[in-house]
This record gives C-alpha cells, structure tokens and sequence, in this order.
C-alpha cells in the first residue's frame, strides 16, 4: 500500500476551486484535509507506485488546479523487492 500525501493549489475563482473539490470527493482513493484559503490537503491511498502516479498526474491535469506539492510518500515495505523497484523504474523512467 502507498500513501501519500500533497497539497493541492486550488484557482482563486470559486466556481472552478469548488469543480476541484467536487473531483477529488469523488474518488474513494482521497481523503481531502480542511481546506486553507486556496490550498487544500490531501492524502491519496494506492494499492501501488503506478496507481499513485496515476492519481498524481490526474490531479495536476484537473482544469484549475495550480500546482500540486508532493509532502509525503510512504509505501509498505513487506512489498517484494523486485515490485518495488519496478515501480521505482517505471516512476524514474516515466519523468524522462
């Protein structure tokens, strides 16, 4: 399991910052934090690295959204080593 947690730079025209919010609350994978003027925490649970790049890339694309910053990742280490770094490589070589 990979948790991770960003903050997500919301626009400052509330009709689009609200659009966002409703996205997010609509996937069981987010726990959406309390909203702090136009940055909103969240934390994102992934059964894997992929799935949690996936959702990370699908937050950054929302029409609207500013700017996502990572704070923390974290993943259960009794994973296999060998799907650990797979999902290491397909993360490093999917930046280039």
């Amino acid at each position: 399991m990979w948790i991770s947690s960003f903050v997500v730079s919301l626009p400052t025209a509330e009709e689009s910052a609200t659009a966002i919010l409703r996205a997010l609350a609509a996937i069981p994978a987010f726990t959406l934090g309390e909203r702090q003027a136009s940055r909103l925490p969240v934390v994102l649970e992934a059964p894997d690295g992929s799935t949690a790049r996936y959702w990370h890339e699908w937050v950054e694309q929302l029409p609207g959204v500013i700017q996502v910053e990572v704070a923390f990742v974290s993943f259960d280490e009794s994973e296999p080593l060998s799907d650990q770094l797979t999902s290491e490589l397909t993360m490093t070589v999917g930046d280039e």
